[in-house]
C-alpha cells in the first residue's frame, strides 16, 4: 500500500482549497485510500482521503458541495415567482440529484399532470 504524508497531503490540499481545512486529526503518515479526518472551517469534521482528494474538483467537504433549498428557492423564484410548491425538496442536495416539484395549483393526482411539474438539473 503506498504511503504519503501529512505535509503531502496538506500541501496538495491547501493547493486545491486555499483555507478551507484545518488537519489537526491527519495522522503522520497513512495510506492513499485510508480514510482520515478533516475539518471544514464552517461544517466541522469528515473523512476523505488522499485518492479522493485527487479525484474530486469540488470542496472535499459534502456540505460545502451541497446545494440549500433556499438558494433553490431564491434562484427560480426570480424567474417565476410564486409559481411551485417546494415543500417536498430536500434541505441540501447535490448537482447530480434530480428531483420534481409541483405547482401550487396542482391538486387532482388521477389527472395526467406530467405538463404542470419542473424537473430539475441543478447545476
Amino acid at each position: 500500500m503506498k504511503k504519503t504524508t501529512k505535509e503531502v497531503f496538506i500541501t496538495l490540499c491547501d493547493k486545491k482549497y486555499p483555507n478551507l481545512y484545518e488537519y489537526d486529526l491527519l495522522p503522520a503518515e497513512f495510506g492513499q485510500s485510508e480514510q482520515v479526518t478533516l475539518i471544514c472551517k464552517k461544517h466541522g469534521e469528515f473523512k476523505t482521503s488522499m485518492e479522493q482528494l485527487r479525484q474530486n474538483k469540488e470542496p472535499l467537504c459534502w456540505m460545502c458541495r451541497a446545494k440549500s433549498k433556499e438558494e433553490l428557492i431564491r434562484i427560480v423564484e426570480m424567474r417565476y415567482p410564486n409559481i411551485y410548491d417546494f415543500s417536498e425538496v430536500p434541505d441540501y442536495f447535490f448537482s447530480t440529484d434530480i428531483f420534481t416539484v409541483k405547482y401550487k395549483d396542482y391538486e387532482d393526482e388521477e389527472e395526467d399532470t406530467n405538463y404542470k411539474k419542473m424537473t430539475l438539473y441543478i447545476t
